[in-house]
Parts: C-alpha cells; sequence; structure tokens
C-alpha cells in the first residue's frame, strides 16, 4: 500500500533522479515484488547503474588517497562519499564527483601532487577545486563549509580514521558530519534546486544520528553555538525536528534560536530567491532560454539574498562571502 502510494502517477523519465533512487534503494532492501511489475526493471535497472558508477572511482580514489597520504597529507572523506562509505555503506547515490578535504596548510601540496598524477582543474573555487584523472573526478576541499566556519571545530581530532580500499583515510565524526549535512544542503535547497530534489539530506541526517558511534549532542550544541546562530542552521534544525520529532534534543533546538523579526526577514529573502530560481527553470523547461549571463546573475542573487545576513555579520576577509559581496558591490 505504502509502495503504491510513493509510484502512484509518476513519470519514471521524468521524476527526480534522487526521489527514484530512494525508491529503488527500497525495493532492492524490501523486495521488488511490492512495485508495479511494469515499473520493477526500470528501478532494479537503476539500482544496478548507480552501484556501478559509483564503484567505479573508488580504485582511482584509493590510489589518490595513498599517494597523498605518502606525502604527508591526511585525508577526509566528506558529504556523500563519507555517507556512502561509513554512514550508509553500499547505498548507491547520485554523485557527480568525490569530496575529500585536507588540511588547509596542505591544501596547495595535495593540488600539486594530484595534478603531477595526471590531474587537469577543471573547476576552482575559494573553498574547492575540481581535478579529474581518469575514472577519479575529485572534489579537492579546503574547507569543509563554505563560510569557512569549521574553525576551531576541531574536524581532525574528532574525525575516525578509517581503511578506505587499502589505504587509510578519515571521516567527520558524527557530531560534524551532522552539522555539516545541515551546512551544505541548506544552500543546495534555497540556491540550487527544489525541495523535492534535495529531501534525502534528512535520511542523511537520520542516518547519522542512527550510527553505532553514537552522537554527543553537547558538541552538536557548541558546534550551533560556534556558528553564530545563523537563520540558515535554525531552518534545518526545524525541519528535521519535524520529520523525526524527539531526535535533537531540546536545548540543542533552542541553541539554534534566531531573532524572529530577522528570521522572518530572512525566510522571505529565500523564499524570492527560490521563486526566481524556479521562474527560471520553467522558462528552460518551456524552451525560452535565457541568456547565460542572465541564468548566471539569477544564481548569483539567489546567493546573495542566502547569505544577506552572514555578510552583515561576518569577517570581511573570508573569501567566499568577500567574493559574493563584490560581485553585488554590497558595502
Amino acid at each position: 500500500e505504502d509502495i503504491d502510494r510513493l509510484t502512484e502517477g509518476i513519470d519514471v523519465d521524468e521524476e527526480s533522479s534522487n526521489y527514484m533512487l530512494m525508491l529503488a534503494y527500497l525495493g532492492h532492501q524490501k523486495g521488488w515484488n511490492f512495485f508495479p511489475k511494469e515499473m520493477a526493471p526500470r528501478f532494479k535497472g537503476l539500482y544496478r547503474y548507480y552501484h556501478v558508477r559509483n564503484s567505479l572511482g573508488v580504485p582511482g580514489l584509493a590510489k589518490h588517497i595513498g599517494i597523498l597520504s605518502d606525502a604527508g597529507i591526511p585525508v577526509m572523506l566528506i558529504k556523500g562519499m563519507a555517507m556512502r562509505t561509513y554512514y550508509a555503506p553500499n547505498v548507491p547515490r547520485i554523485m557527480s564527483d568525490m569530496d575529500i578535504l585536507v588540511p588547509e596548510e596542505k591544501f596547495e601540496l595535495a593540488k600539486f601532487t594530484l595534478c603531477a598524477m595526471g590531474g587537469k582543474i577543471v573547476e576552482e573555487s575559494p573553498h574547492s577545486m575540481g581535478i579529474v584523472n581518469g575514472h577519479a573526478s575529485v572534489d579537492l576541499h579546503r574547507w569543509m563549509y563554505k563560510t569557512h566556519n569549521e574553525k576551531g571545530f576541531d574536524l581532525w581530532q574528532r574525525a575516525r580514521k578509517i581503511d578506505f580500499n587499502g589505504v587509510e583515510a578519515y571521516v567527520p565524526s558524527p557530531e560534524d558530519m551532522f552539522v555539516h549535512l545541515l551546512d551544505n544542503q541548506s544552500r543546495n535547497i534555497v540556491v540550487r534546486e527544489g525541495l523535492h530534489r534535495r529531501m534525502k539530506w534528512l535520511y542523511d541526517c537520520r542516518r547519522v544520528t542512527l550510527h553505532p558511534d553514537g552522537i554527543d549532542w553537547n558538541i552538536v550544541a557548541k558546534k550551533i553555538k560556534d556558528f553564530g546562530t545563523e537563520h540558515r542552521m535554525r531552518l534545518m534544525l526545524q525541519m528535521f525536528d519535524q520529520c523525526f520529532p524527539h531526535v535533537v534534543p531540546e536545548y540543542v533546538l533552542d541553541m539554534a534560536i534566531t531573532d524572529e523579526k530577522d528570521y522572518e526577514k530572512w525566510l522571505k529573502r529565500a523564499y524570492r530567491a527560490q521563486k526566481a530560481r524556479i521562474y527560471h527553470g520553467k522558462k528552460l523547461e518551456e524552451g525560452k532560454l535565457l541568456p547565460r549571463v542572465f541564468a548566471r546573475e539569477i544564481l548569483r542573487r539567489a546567493e546573495y539574498l542566502y547569505l544577506e545576513d552572514e555578510l552583515k555579520r561576518k569577517d570581511p576577509n573570508i573569501t567566499y562571502l568577500k567574493h559574493v559581496e563584490d560581485y553585488y558591490g554590497v558595502n
């Protein structure tokens, strides 16, 4: 009955790939006989495809990590790679690249080492750099948070050391991973994609809280406080609490409370940013291609609206925020 409700009226070719893959994993776990006969083969194929695709890059990434380790550079798997490797092992994911973090002071050496192996830089941003080498498409991060909020978080001291395909690597602690997911997906929801496209973050967060390692909510509370009680952290915690009540202790939720009037204004700004993005998306669907510069402007504007409250409070020397601030000529 639940499967019928979840699959009712969906167009396999048009539906969100993330949603389809979640259903495919459900079928793999619970049995394909619960799915409509005409849909089961498509879901089976989708599951196999992403399972194989996720596995293809692992040997190449392990080779990269091994060479970086030999050069004295520790490597931490973050985002989807940390989930697939440690917090939700072997659950297939849609990943365009594999995200790794190195200590900030080792970033330039890591970049040089990967490029010396034949890697080509395909994308650069203040917090990370995309490097492709064969099947391994790596997003090399100098910071885990785009706004560089990990300062003083002792990420590496709390990190879990793991064996990754025969080489030594790290993953964030449950506390760091939980806040990392909230922070990363909050931007995706507002700036990049609609809510229905990114709801899997809820299940990722829940998997982290259920991990046998356990989670120290006192550390999470401190991290949220250190974040500066940002509106987006409050939004994400409240959304998680709505879907999974009583998992996050009340004192942690209270730690994220921000000024009500400012929060209301921020929500309105975030809503306007989302409306602009949706409008652009509909125009594309209608075949009305907007000039690339205008399309980029919509995303940039959404980015600014989203980070506006932080721009007013953060250290102006933070590169990522300074970049957005300069783009709009904000003083």
